[in-house]
Protein backbone atom coordinates (compact mmCIF):
# COMPACT_ATOMS: atom_id res chain seq x y z
CA UNK A 1 0.00 0.00 0.00
CA UNK A 2 2.95 2.77 0.82
CA UNK A 3 4.40 1.70 -2.71
CA UNK A 4 1.16 2.78 -4.52
CA UNK A 5 0.56 5.93 -2.05
CA UNK A 6 4.43 6.99 -2.91
CA UNK A 7 4.86 6.30 -5.91
CA UNK A 8 1.52 8.31 -6.61
CA UNK A 9 3.04 11.16 -5.24
CA UNK A 10 5.78 10.76 -7.49
CA UNK A 11 3.78 10.59 -10.71
CA UNK A 12 1.98 13.64 -9.51
CA UNK A 13 4.76 15.56 -9.12
CA UNK A 14 6.22 14.69 -11.70
CA UNK A 15 2.98 15.77 -13.77
CA UNK A 16 3.08 18.98 -11.92
CA UNK A 17 6.67 19.50 -13.46
CA UNK A 18 5.90 18.69 -16.80
CA UNK A 19 2.55 21.04 -17.00
CA UNK A 20 4.64 23.93 -15.49
CA UNK A 21 7.79 23.57 -17.58
CA UNK A 22 6.47 22.01 -20.73
CA UNK A 23 8.89 20.48 -23.42
CA UNK A 24 11.48 22.82 -21.35
CA UNK A 25 11.12 20.24 -18.59
CA UNK A 26 13.29 17.27 -21.17
CA UNK A 27 16.90 20.04 -21.32
CA UNK A 28 18.17 18.83 -17.78
CA UNK A 29 19.75 15.76 -17.63
CA UNK A 30 18.41 15.72 -13.78
CA UNK A 31 14.70 15.75 -15.26
CA UNK A 32 15.62 13.40 -17.61
CA UNK A 33 17.04 11.22 -15.21
CA UNK A 34 13.79 11.59 -12.57
CA UNK A 35 11.05 10.99 -15.73
CA UNK A 36 12.92 7.79 -16.62
CA UNK A 37 12.67 6.33 -12.99
CA UNK A 38 9.33 7.69 -11.85
CA UNK A 39 7.85 6.22 -15.24
CA UNK A 40 9.72 2.75 -14.55
CA UNK A 41 8.64 2.73 -10.90
CA UNK A 42 5.22 3.67 -11.91
CA UNK A 43 5.02 0.86 -14.82
CA UNK A 44 6.24 -1.26 -11.99
CA UNK A 45 3.69 -0.46 -8.91
CA UNK A 46 0.49 0.21 -10.70
CA UNK A 47 0.96 -2.27 -13.79
CA UNK A 48 3.05 -5.31 -13.13
CA UNK A 49 2.84 -5.68 -9.79
CA UNK A 50 -0.94 -6.43 -10.16
CA UNK A 51 -0.85 -8.41 -13.09
CA UNK A 52 1.83 -10.71 -12.25
CA UNK A 53 1.56 -10.38 -8.46
CA UNK A 54 4.94 -9.62 -6.16
CA UNK A 55 5.65 -14.13 -6.85
CA UNK A 56 8.10 -15.68 -8.93
CA UNK A 57 6.67 -14.02 -12.32
CA UNK A 58 8.60 -10.36 -11.36
CA UNK A 59 12.31 -12.22 -10.97
CA UNK A 60 13.61 -11.19 -14.60
CA UNK A 61 12.05 -7.84 -13.78
CA UNK A 62 13.80 -6.80 -10.27
CA UNK A 63 16.12 -4.51 -11.79
CA UNK A 64 13.23 -2.26 -11.85
CA UNK A 65 12.59 -2.19 -8.36
CA UNK A 66 16.29 -1.48 -7.48
CA UNK A 67 15.48 1.73 -9.82
CA UNK A 68 13.44 3.34 -6.92
CA UNK A 69 16.96 3.53 -4.62
CA UNK A 70 17.85 6.77 -7.95
CA UNK A 71 15.21 8.43 -6.76
CA UNK A 72 16.56 8.64 -3.26
CA UNK A 73 20.34 9.18 -5.06
CA UNK A 74 18.91 11.87 -6.81
CA UNK A 75 17.20 13.56 -3.69
CA UNK A 76 20.57 13.83 -1.36
CA UNK A 77 21.98 15.24 -4.79
CA UNK A 78 19.70 18.18 -5.12
CA UNK A 79 19.76 18.44 -1.22
CA UNK A 80 23.80 19.16 -1.87
CA UNK A 81 23.00 21.92 -3.95
CA UNK A 82 21.09 23.73 -1.66
CA UNK A 83 23.69 24.02 1.10
CA UNK A 84 23.50 27.36 1.42
CA UNK A 85 19.76 27.29 2.34
CA UNK A 86 21.12 24.26 4.87
CA UNK A 87 23.84 27.07 6.45
CA UNK A 88 21.21 29.74 7.27
CA UNK A 89 18.58 27.16 8.73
Amino acid sequence: VIDFVFNGIYVLELIARLLENGVAFFYTKDNVGDFFVVVVCALDTFFLSPVFGNGQGLKSLSMLRMLRLLRLVQLVRLMSKFRELWLLV
